[in-house]
């Protein structure tokens, strides 16, 4: 989930893009989606949190590199 302004039917069914800025590359990894959901706060209209379904094929093999390091890091630690 992202947090974002906006109206719901104005995003929902949009692309959506997310740039991942890392340390250690010079070019951040970009991750491309469609915005497929959008949760507004009651008391702030206007602001919500919208739900992003990344297209699975676009996906690029670093990040799902580096996010599974990341999970093995985890469980292998409890």
């Amino acid at each position: 989930m992202v947090l974002m302004t906006g109206v719901a039917k104005f995003v929902i069914g949009k692309d959506a893009k997310l740039q991942i800025e890392v340390d250690d590359r010079k070019r951040p990894i970009l991750l491309n989606g469609k915005i497929v959901r959008f949760d507004e706060y009651p008391e702030r209209k206007g602001i919500g949190t919208v739900g992003v379904q990344f297209y699975e094929r676009e996906v690029p093999m670093e990040y799902k590199i580096r996010l599974n390091d990341y999970l093995n890091t985890v469980t292998t630690r409890k």
